[in-house]
């Protein structure tokens, strides 16, 4: 995805759900004064969505690890006889 950034700054903007921002880059990248500006914030954008994800993941993962300690601990109280 990272050739992608300067090739077709739009579609990476449409990949990082950002469609009006991927209009606006479309119209850069049809000049060339703009393409290079197209090209950086398309970059931008697409290092913040990755940066997302990876927090976006990283707490659903410390969610769930939390839960399965608290079950474990509740697991180890209960008395099923």
């Amino acid at each position: 995805m990272n050739y992608a950034v300067y090739l077709f700054p739009f579609v990476v903007m449409f990949y990082a759900r950002k469609p009006m921002a991927a209009i606006t880059c479309l119209f850069l990248q049809i000049s060339i004064v703009g393409w290079p500006v197209g090209m950086f914030w398309a970059s931008k954008a697409l290092t913040s969505y990755k940066s997302k994800q990876r927090f976006v993941l990283t707490a659903e993962r410390l969610q769930a690890k939390k839960h399965n300690t608290k079950q474990q601990h509740h697991n180890q109280y209960v008395d099923f006889s």
